[in-house]
């Protein structure tokens, strides 16, 4: 067998795994049934700069950084997205 015969069929075993799995790291990717794109957004419109969005218990914890580039933790209500109030 041909080199060019050879890795053109290790690119059709690799390639198809590869690409079926794009789409679905990117739309199935759900915060409480919301899309994760539309909670990004969703957090923007108040000002906040999502790094990181997870589902946590039964908030959304949010990563952000500030000005002095440090990480700060928001914790927001799952349904309203809002800020919830700090926790002493």
């Amino acid at each position: 067998m041909s080199l060019k015969a050879t890795v053109l069929a290790i690119g059709l075993i690799v390639v198809p795994p590869i690409a079926m799995a794009s789409p679905s790291l990117t739309e199935d990717h759900k915060i409480f049934h919301r899309s994760y794109f539309s909670v990004e957004a969703n957090l923007a419109e108040q000002g906040i700069i999502a790094t990181s969005i997870e589902e946590w218990g039964d908030v959304v914890r949010v990563e952000t950084r500030d000005e002095t580039n440090a990480v700060r933790i928001i914790l927001v209500d799952k349904d309203t997205l809002r800020p919830l109030p700090k926790r002493t």
